[in-house]
């Protein structure tokens, strides 16, 4: 019984990180004045996410899982349909939306190895 609730709340995570990327990715590009507040609300909501997978399973394992829900739905939709839609552009903030967890990102604090 343990088990299968160990797998639901894997699943569960998995569909957390699936569900943070399709609405941070309709919701990234709102801008209110210069303030880019879409993309601090869908991260703030992907960030939620992990944790709270992370802390409910008390195992890294379950953030990775709700991580990898998030890179697939991200990477989806990024993608361009044959209609020519787009829902995650190639600008600013679609980089910033969709690059943090690619490991060369260019991060400022990063030194070259």
């Amino acid at each position: 019984m343990l088990a299968l609730a160990r797998v639901l709340g894997y699943l569960l995570a998995l569909v957390a990180g699936v569900t943070a990327g399709v609405l941070g990715s309709f919701t990234f590009a709102y801008m209110r004045g210069p303030l880019p507040v879409g993309l601090l609300v869908a991260l703030c909501l992907c960030l939620a996410a992990f944790v709270t997978s992370g802390l409910l399973l008390r195992s890294r394992a379950a953030a990775v899982v709700a991580a990898s829900g998030w890179l697939v739905s991200v990477g989806l939709l990024s993608m361009q349909r044959p209609e020519g839609d787009l829902i995650v552009p190639a600008t600013t903030l679609g980089y910033c939306w969709w690059g943090p967890l690619w490991p060369d990102f260019p991060w400022p604090c990063r030194t070259p190895r």
